[in-house]
């Protein structure tokens, strides 16, 4: 594929593939970047496009929902990270004090509780 030919295409996919991005996301600034992305891992892996297996479209949004679904996946596990600084911060004292006061209580007085 040309230069030329590959220009077209990205003109004609930019809009598909970063509206496609920001449906999923809701965060223009992530399409954007994944959009980029998208773009350039198509261009640096361009030799592997074989036609025969399919459509230039059907081949870039593969690499978009991959991209995807490593954004969602990081995204996921940087949520979850402040959880746990947190919870490290936590002074040795009140670490103590939150387990003392669940050691302490005893399943009659769950029951009573709930109840």
């Amino acid at each position: 594929m040309s230069g030329q030919a590959f220009e077209e295409l990205y003109r004609e996919l930019l809009p598909r593939v970063f509206g496609y991005f920001l449906y999923r996301l809701d965060d223009r600034a992530a399409a954007e970047d994944l959009t980029a992305d998208v773009f350039l891992a198509a261009l640096e892996n361009l030799e592997r496009y074989d036609s025969s297996k399919g459509s230039f479209d059907g081949w870039v949004f593969a690499i978009a929902r991959n991209r995807l679904r490593n954004h969602l996946r990081s995204v996921r596990i940087r949520r979850l990270l402040p959880l746990t600084v947190a919870d490290n911060r936590k002074s040795v004292e009140e670490r103590w004090l939150e387990e003392t006061v669940i050691d302490g209580v005893t399943a009659q007085e769950i029951l009573c509780i709930v109840r």
